[in-house]
Formats: C-alpha cells, sequence, structure tokens
C-alpha cells in the first residue's frame, strides 16, 4: 500500500456533475457531465484518474500516484476499476442501484492490475428519489440543492462526503492484499434528493482545492449567468 504524492494545485484531475430529473412514471435518472484536468506533468498519458457515468450510476477513481516511484502506471488499476463498473452496470442494468457497496466489490475482485486507487460510487434508482452512495479514500461527492426550486439561481450545500483516510495525504485505497484495502471498509451512505438538486462528484484534487461552499457559489455563479443569457 503505497501513500500518495503529495501536491496542492487549482486542478480538477476528474470530476463529474450530475442534476438529478425526477421523472414521471417513476423513472428517474442523471443529466450528467464529466470532466479530467490532469496535472501537466500527466498529460501525455491522461493522466492517473478514471470516472465512469451513465443515467443511474456515477463514479470517479483517483489512482495513488506513489505508484510512479516504482515502475507501475497509476493509471491501469483506477480505469480498471471504471471498466468494470461499466461492464457490471451493462450486464445487471437494475439490480444494484440501492447496492453500490456491492458494485465497488465486483469491480476489485476482477481487477489484477498492479496499484491501488480510491473510489466513489453514487446510484440512483429509477423507482425512488433517493441516491445510494458508497466510497474507499478521499474521492468524494456533495449534493447540492437550490434555494428556490422554481427558479434554481442559487445553491445551498444538502450534504458532503468526509474523506476516508488514516492521516493527511494517506488515504485508504482499493487494492489487493499488501497493495491495498479491502473493499469491505467501504462507507455507505443515502440521501433523499429532489428534482434539480446537483450532485458533484471528484477526486481530493477537487475537493482539496476548493470547499463544498465554494463549489455552490461557483454552480450559483453559472447559474446565474445562464438566465441572464
Amino acid at each position: 500500500m503505497l501513500r500518495r504524492l503529495a501536491f496542492i494545485a487549482p486542478l480538477i484531475p476528474a470530476a463529474g456533475v450530475a442534476y438529478a430529473y425526477m421523472g414521471r412514471g417513476s423513472r428517474n435518472k442523471f443529466e450528467y457531465g464529466g470532466k479530467m484536468i490532469p496535472h501537466p506533468e500527466k498529460t501525455a498519458k491522461g493522466g492517473e484518474d478514471a470516472y465512469y457515468a451513465s443515467k443511474h450510476v456515477l463514479a470517479v477513481a483517483d489512482g495513488v500516484g506513489g505508484w510512479n516511484e516504482v515502475g507501475v502506471d497509476p493509471a491501469l488499476y483506477s480505469r480498471k476499476l471504471c471498466k468494470n463498473i461499466e461492464g457490471i452496470i451493462a450486464s445487471n442494468p437494475t439490480g444494484l442501484l440501492k447496492d453500490p457497496k456491492t458494485i465497488i466489490t465486483k469491480a476489485w475482485m476482477d481487477n489484477t492490475e498492479q496499484g491501488s486507487s480510491t473510489l466513489v460510487v453514487i446510484t440512483l434508482p429509477e423507482d425512488e428519489p433517493r441516491i445510494y452512495t458508497s466510497y474507499v479514500g478521499d474521492s468524494g461527492y456533495c449534493v447540492l440543492r437550490p434555494d428556490n426550486p422554481l427558479t434554481p439561481k442559487t445553491f445551498s450545500v444538502l450534504y458532503a462526503s468526509e474523506p476516508q483516510q488514516r492521516r493527511f495525504n494517506y488515504p485508504m485505497q482499493l487494492g489487493w492484499g499488501r497493495n491495498g484495502d479491502h473493499p469491505s471498509i467501504a462507507l455507505t451512505y443515502s440521501h433523499d434528493i429532489q428534482d434539480g438538486d446537483i450532485i458533484i462528484v471528484g477526486t481530493d484534487g477537487l475537493f482539496d482545492n476548493i470547499s463544498p461552499k465554494n463549489i455552490s457559489t461557483v454552480v450559483s455563479d453559472f447559474q446565474d449567468r445562464k438566465s441572464v443569457v
């Protein structure tokens, strides 16, 4: 198990934004988008993070950079986790939407790459206005709610996850044997949501540099400018 290499920079290695749509006929879904901005030194290989997003599942993984010191590309493990999640959802689209911890466990079981990674998974069932969340390490999420659902121009933080770590800059991390932690340590939560809530999912590269409160301010400013345009 390796400790993360320390750096703080105004970068967003991997982050996703999902708008919660509570549809008629109990067909809830995410309207989503994702973005990865690698550290400049890692741009050539596309960074070391990965994400998966669909109408009902959001996942972000952050390969632990310390593996570079022993000649292992941290991106291999994080990308394999998200590729496995994509396969899990493709083979069972609705069966695990209330059990993201099992999604994490299955993704871990089928990952034989060297390395380790943090991982956060968020699911939204079609038939329930609630998200289910599970994560290992310091990749996390926050839920924003419009102050006025009729005119969603400003948002407040409804919930923000806390990093799971042994100490500063040493997160819990998925990996086989001594490479990392078992998925049984994954934290699990659920949150009631409503139409128009916004879920931000990201690595520590996002949340170490901008607080959930400041994220809500950025989202509010964007929504306000959009309404003027």
